[in-house]
């Protein structure tokens, strides 16, 4: 009896251990993407720019202190919108690269419109925000940390 007691407890400890998420809910609150993951690991945002009509990535790295940290940005072209500074200025395949920036956010919240088409790309797979988010509705990004047990728990539209 002991023994199962003992077990219980270990196991109820390893639940409830913190692990790192990057999470997106939608304008009423409701998680709609939850993805467990680790320092330095980058995530994008794409879109095309409402003003320019032209795709644009934003580059994040999950900083150690919980906050997504901008390390550089590609757009197609300059114009109405385009930040007038960047530390580090150049053409890569085609696209304008602002890097340097160290901008660093608590959270990003963007409004998803059908023709701004808004992505999100973390290792490598894109998920079409869109789908998770109402169109015409806003989300909120962020990274937090929730007990481990939820990898066990299923949610709608997010991966683990």
């Amino acid at each position: 009896m002991k023994r199962v007691l003992t077990l219980i407890c270990v196991l109820l400890a390893i639940g409830l251990y913190p692990a790192k998420y990057l999470v997106i809910v939608d304008e009423a609150g409701q998680t709609v993407f939850r993805a467990r993951v680790v320092t330095n690991e980058q995530v994008v945002i794409k879109y095309i720019h409402s003003v320019e009509r032209t795709p644009w990535h934003h580059y994040y790295r999950i900083g150690a202190d919980n906050r997504l940290h901008l390390t550089h940005m590609r757009f197609k072209s300059f114009g109405a919108g385009v930040p007038h500074y960047s530390p580090v200025v150049r053409h890569v395949g085609g696209w304008i690269e602002y890097s340097g920036l160290d901008q660093r956010f608590e959270n990003l919240t963007w409004h998803v419109r059908a023709d701004l088409d808004h992505y999100l790309t973390w290792r490598g797979a894109d998920f079409r925000l869109g789908t998770l988010v109402r169109r015409g509705n806003s989300a909120r990004m962020f990274v937090a940390y929730r007990p481990i047990i939820l990898l066990l728990m299923p949610m709608v539209g997010g991966f683990e």
